[in-house]
């Protein structure tokens, strides 16, 4: 194992959101989802955003003692007695939580991936990876991590393109069906909300989505037409104004203005332009 290894605040907070990110995954979602419900997406990125902090103020203890393990100069701000118990604590509190990682992860793949294997095989499996990185070193940890983050940020990019290109095309026609003809699948509050918007509509939903979209597109086609300094201007200025006045007119639902909004949004998420025309 390499000795007096320093890694670099980047590096630091690398490996920091990759166990994040994963813990979030495998370890916490049943938990969190009990809690939050439908905030638990939310938590997990403030989850996220705490534990950057924390990479910050470990950066500046360390600043001011650069020549310390963190079990020295938790002696030299605490005591003796207190730093050593504070340090005991942490090398316990990091060994349960990585036994409980592997644990998982290796739950996970015995219950999706090979249901027929013993998870025990599993378990040793990982664990002998996780005893080879630490005889290589924090440096050969991360420099993996380094490796793998690239992919982790691309794949996180992929999934919200595909999310956005299901919304783009299906966010509409699913508003309109479960607000038409399938009422019994969204809960009571919700559902009295929106037939509250909806009273005095004159149209049906199917009306209101087709005439929202064509007003979109006649906004965006005119947007693409009108000189570059003042075309996206003018198609957030009218879309702005169409949107509230026809609210206010009592024509169209705030829901489905939301609704059109977040299609239109989601059609420029998509990485190919043409593509995202035509949904």
């Amino acid at each position: 194992m390499l000795n007096d290894v320093k890694i670099s605040v980047r590096q630091f907070a690398v490996l920091v959101m990759i166990y994040t990110i994963g813990t979030t995954i495998l370890v916490i979602p049943s938990g969190l989802a009990a809690d939050a419900k439908q905030d638990a997406w939310l938590a997990a990125i403030i989850g996220v955003g705490l534990n950057l902090l924390i990479v910050c103020l470990y950066n500046k203890v360390g600043g001011y003692f650069p020549n310390m393990t963190l079990t020295e100069y938790n002696e030299k701000l605490f005591g003796k007695w207190l730093g050593k118990i504070l340090s005991l604590f942490f090398i316990f509190f990091s060994f349960v939580g990585a036994a409980t990682v592997l644990f998982y992860m290796g739950n996970f793949v015995n219950t999706q991936v090979m249901p027929e294997t013993p998870i025990q095989s599993i378990n040793l499996i990982f664990a002998i990876v996780v005893v080879m990185g630490v005889r290589l070193g924090l440096e050969t940890l991360i420099r993996a991590a380094e490796i793998f983050f690239p992919w982790i940020i691309m794949l996180f990019i992929i999934l919200v393109a595909c999310l956005c290109f299901f919304i783009s095309l299906l966010a509409p026609s699913f508003y309109i069906a479960v607000t038409t003809f399938h009422q019994e699948l969204l809960p009571s509050s919700l559902l009295i909300s929106l037939a509250a918007q909806r009273e005095g509509i004159p149209f049906p939903a199917f009306i209101e989505a087709v005439v929202m979209e064509v007003t979109f597109e006649i906004l965006r086609e005119a947007g693409v037409r009108l000189p570059k300094t003042v075309g996206q201007a003018v198609s957030i200025v009218g879309a702005l104004v169409i949107g509230q006045a026809a609210v206010e007119a009592g024509l169209v639902s705030p829901a489905m203005v939301i609704i059109v909004a977040i299609t239109a949004i989601s059609n420029f998420v998509i990485p190919s332009f043409n593509m995202g025309i035509t949904i």
